[in-house]
């Protein structure tokens, strides 16, 4: 019967409308894809109570359920009538008691199988998904209760025990009501574009299945309550930098770039090296555009080898623009000193280049540096800026990718094979045909940088033309000449003295840039007063002349050598005292031979020693003693220059011989060297007709004038002087501040600028016809088509300094070596031996001329066979 009535009362829960609700809630987890998560919720909040909070809740909530504290079941019971029963029954076993205390133990045993589960198979929770599922556990927890109570009424044994078991729930607080989810753990996927799931908790078959099945299905639930993120601005760079220039086309255009830059280049440098006038830059490219686009192709060779090293183009420009405007600088400089043009030879003084600082404007050069520092900053920032903009991804790659190694390699090599190619027959001087409108005038390079523009003449300079060898050079031809001319020598040495009884002091003085404003009167007139009354007087006294200087506004080094040997660089066309006389043992030179009679010798030089190498050649030429402006104990100075003038000198150089007789002093002024526009004279005795730069003329007169007056002094102490005293005086050139003539189309008006005088001065009688000579030297003079009539008191030839030592030795009567035998007769044959005569000019190229020539060979480029005595 028993039985019966219990089979009864669980039929009627089982058709009961909350049983079937319950079921049919189950049914709907087992059916739900997200029931997983949810489980994971459940589990992972098990897992933070610890075991004294859970026992509490489970003390205060008996009928086994897990939910969590509601707010009801802090505050105290309300007052009932079956308080009083419950009290009175208190006492007694209850059936419900013990109910409860099973449902109990069985609560206990399975939170510890829930703990070991959780010790096996740990489940980790991110901390943002447990966050944003607090809800979610609640409404979980809340289920789990209210099945609890349901087991709890369907074990009940009777009718009474269920009523006693309302009445007991009566007195049970009520859970508060928890708010329903407002997303499901698919939507906090959703939200999260990276969920960081514990990768231990694998998905199941069936989730995988429905994750792939529907991905757009799951994509298009609507995300309720979902916090707005911040919208992201749209980066263009970081779109472009995803996406660079492919190399098919980023070539092309760098090739494009570099080919209208080498353009701009050019025109700059043809600019700067014109004096920054455009209108010859424009003349220059309608008259020779071949030759224009042949500089412009060059510039771009060079630029693409640049480009192909350092693998990055702006860099290079900003390289090339600062190399470009330095180099044009120091050319434009030159000019202004010199009047001459920027060689590759020049570069061999750049160990010398603090000394010429000195004579270029100081504020000239902090712009130089400021603006080179500028363009090279400027260049870097570009090339970073175009490296992130269009530069290719290179993380990741092999170190050779990342280098460009293969890349680089290979346009190097294309580039020096263009450049070669292209700047071969000009380095070679074959002047090519198809480079038409090409020009070489080797012994006037101001004349041919015009002609050809910078770039190329420039390129043809490299190449040091060294004279050709002569067809017939050896050892026996030498000697065969050496034998003629001592012979002679021997034969004429009883008609001339020993040096050292002849004179006890020799003064060789080359006075810089020391020139006779008489004979280009007609072109820029100084007025009524004489510039050189001293120099005009001793004309008319002592042997004088004028000396064609190869040199116009520079070249002094070469022309000293020419008159310390008796050699010329005619044929060589080098920097003797660099390319020759250093690299020597020893050669044949004034000093040299003054030696064999027991003179002292010594040189001073009012600069620094190292210019030219003057400190390694001067031993070699065989001078004892060297003083540079260094160990000068002398010091006067003209208004406004920075070198030691003429009177200093001199006097330096009588305190050299005052008790070492005989003596012979090399001296090599500095007053009148470059700079004219620069000099302090308050006051100025010349003023200037005619002529483009008449206040450097001025000034330049102004110091002449001021040499001659010392000229003047330095006379008057030697002939008050015991001692014999000789003096050979001649200037190296003139300034280059004459554009009018220097540059005339004119021969006769160009030559008048390379006529320097030089005089032969002694305290003492001297053998000379001077009445002869003079008929001698017009009729000479004539025919070379120099007009010096002007000038009283020309009885010395004109000539080349290769012929002034011999000049000397004639007018002593002094012996003198072989070699100057052989010159008695190349300077009656060729008396001007230089390329800037020869223009239009024949040259005299007889058999003396030719011994001449293998002598100089033998000397400077070969084997040194002829032994100078």
């Amino acid at each position: 019967m028993g039985d019966f009535l219990c089979y009864n009362v669980l039929m009627s829960k089982k058709h009961s409308r909350s049983y079937r609700e319950a079921e049919t809630k189950k049914k709907q987890q087992l059916n739900d894809p997200d029931f997983a998560g949810k489980k994971a919720v459940r589990l992972e909040a098990t897992k933070n109570q610890d075991k004294k909070t859970y026992d509490k809740k489970f003390d205060d909530n008996p009928s086994g359920s897990e939910g969590t504290k509601s707010k009801s079941s802090t505050e105290k019971p309300q007052k009932n009538n079956n308080n009083k029963n419950a009290k009175k029954s208190s006492g007694r076993r209850h059936p419900e008691h013990s109910a409860s205390k099973a449902v109990s133990a069985k609560a206990l045993h399975n939170k510890d199988a829930k703990k070991q589960t959780a010790s096996k198979k740990s489940v980790v929770i991110p901390d943002e998904f447990k966050k944003k599922n607090e809800d979610t556990a609640s409404v979980e927890i809340e289920v789990k209760t209210k099945k609890s109570d349901s087991d709890q009424k369907n074990k009940a044994a009777t009718p009474k025990t269920e009523k006693k078991s309302a009445d007991a729930a009566a007195n049970t607080p009520k859970i508060a009501s928890v708010p329903k989810p407002t997303k499901t753990l698919k939507q906090f996927r959703l939200a999260d574009p990276k969920p960081q799931i514990d990768r231990h908790v694998p998905l199941t078959k069936k989730q995988k299945n429905q994750t792939a099945a529907k991905p757009e299905e799951a994509s298009s639930k609507k995300i309720e309550n979902q916090p707005k993120t911040p919208k992201q601005r749209f980066d263009w760079r970081k779109t472009w930098r995803k996406h660079p220039m492919p190399a098919i086309l980023r070539i092309p255009c760098l090739i494009l770039l570099l080919a209208g830059i080498s353009i701009l280049f050019t025109w700059f440098i043809l600019w700067r090296t014109n004096s920054c006038d455009a209108d010859l830059v424009a003349e220059f490219i309608g008259k020779k555009p071949l030759l224009f686009s042949y500089s412009c192709l060059v510039i771009f060779f060079l630029m693409a080898i640049v480009a192909a090293i350092t693998w990055h183009v702006f860099f290079t420009i900003g390289l090339s623009f600062a190399a470009a405007s330095i180099i044009t600088f120091i050319s434009m400089q030159k000019f202004e000193l010199r009047e001459e043009p920027l060689l590759p030879s020049d570069f061999v003084f750049a160990g010398q280049t603090g000394n010429l600082i000195g004579m270029v404007d100081a504020s000239a050069i902090w712009r130089l540096i400021s603006g080179v520092i500028l363009i090279l900053l400027g260049s870097v920032l570009l090339e970073i800026y175009a490296c992130k903009m269009l530069g290719k991804r290179i993380k990741g790659r092999p170190w050779w990718e990342r280098h460009s190694l293969i890349p680089r390699a290979t346009y190097t090599i294309i580039s020096l094979a263009g450049l070669m190619m292209i700047t071969g027959p000009v380095f070679h001087h074959e002047n090519p045909e198809w480079l038409e409108g090409l020009s070489e005038v080797a012994w006037d390079q101001t004349r041919t940088y015009g002609y050809n523009g910078f770039v190329i003449d420039f390129i043809s300079n490299m190449r040091k033309t060294a004279a050709a060898k002569p067809h017939n050079y050896s050892q026996d031809t030498i000697m065969k000449i050496a034998e003629k001319y001592w012979a002679i020598k021997e034969a004429d040495d009883e008609n001339r003295k020993p040096l050292n009884e002849i004179a006890d002091r020799i003064f060789i003085i080359l006075d810089e840039s020391f020139y006779d404003p008489s004979i280009i009167k007609d072109y820029y007139d100084y007025g009524k007063k004489d510039v050189l009354p001293v120099t005009h007087k001793i004309f008319e006294q002592y042997p004088s002349g004028y000396m064609y200087s190869p040199g116009y506004g520079g070249a002094t080094a070469n022309i000293e050598f020419e008159v310390q040997t008796g050699y010329s660089n005619y044929w060589a066309n080098s920097y003797p005292y660099i390319d020759v006389v250093s690299k020597s043992d020893s050669i044949l030179s004034a000093a040299s031979w003054a030696k064999k009679y027991g003179f002292n010798t010594g040189a001073i030089h009012a600069y620094w020693g190292d210019m030219y190498s003057r400190k390694t050649a001067y031993p070699v030429l065989g001078y004892d003693d060297f003083i540079d402006i260094d160990e000068m104990t002398i010091h006067r100075y003209e208004p406004g220059t920075p070198w030691p003038n003429d009177n200093a000198i001199f006097d330096e150089a009588l305190d050299l011989t005052d008790g070492n007789s005989p003596t012979l002093i090399n001296v090599v002024t500095m007053q009148n060297h470059g700079g004219y526009s620069d000099r302090g004279y308050a006051e100025l005795e010349f003023e200037i007709q005619g002529g483009s730069r008449k206040n450097e003329i001025a000034r330049y007169y102004q110091l002449l004038n001021a040499s001659d007056k010392y000229l003047d002094d330095l006379i008057k102490k030697l002939e008050n002087s015991k001692e014999k005293s000789v003096i050979l005086w001649f200037g190296d050139h003139a300034a280059g501040i004459f554009p009018e003539i220097a540059e005339s189309d004119n021969k006769a008006e160009r030559d008048l600028t390379r006529l320097t005088p030089y005089f032969i001065w002694a305290n003492f009688d001297l053998e000379n016809d001077s009445k002869k000579a003079l008929n001698d030297v017009a009729e000479q003079n004539e025919k070379l088509g120099l007009n010096l009539s002007k000038v009283k008191g020309v009885d010395l030839p004109t000539t080349t300094p290769n012929c002034l030592l011999n000049q000397l030795y004639n007018t002593l009567g002094a012996e003198k070596p072989a070699l100057f035998y052989l010159l008695d007769e190349v300077c009656k044959k060729a008396p001007i031996l230089t390329g800037s005569f020869y223009d239009g000019v024949e040259f005299p190229n007889d058999d003396v001329v030719k011994e001449y020539e293998l002598v100089n060979y033998d000397i400077m480029n070969g084997y040194q066979y002829w032994d100078g005595e």
